[in-house]
């Protein structure tokens, strides 16, 4: 299996959040964190199809947390941008969960790059 990786940081309030990004052939892969071993809130999302003229994406929180709405919006917007399956895990501290604009930092990140 053959996949490229990114690695992105981002500083917020003097901390560094790690972004790891694998890229698959039918999958991306983010995993944000601020210790680089630990896994968080998951969410899986696949691309929008059309039913009965209506498109439709799904996901699903894996292991929920207090960060759901976070991994959602990660996962549906790259699902939709890339026509990809999207795993994403978010783990963070419980201070940045109701911080709108370093989440907001976070997914400019992530999508910089249109990861495709």
């Amino acid at each position: 299996m053959s996949f490229t990786e990114e690695t992105k940081i981002v500083h917020i309030n003097n901390a560094e959040i790690l972004i790891k990004v694998l890229h698959l052939s039918n999958a991306v892969i983010v995993l944000i964190t601020e210790h680089p071993t630990a896994l968080g809130t998951i969410c899986l999302a696949t691309p929008s199809i059309n039913i009965d003229g209506i498109r439709r994406g799904e996901s699903l929180s894996l292991f929920g947390g207090r960060f759901d709405f976070f991994t959602r919006v990660i996962a549906e917007r790259l699902s939709a941008e890339t026509g990809k399956m999207i795993l994403v895990s978010v783990a963070l501290n419980e201070k940045y969960q109701d911080d709108r604009d370093s989440l907001s930092r976070i997914i400019n990140v992530i999508l910089a790059n249109k990861t495709t």
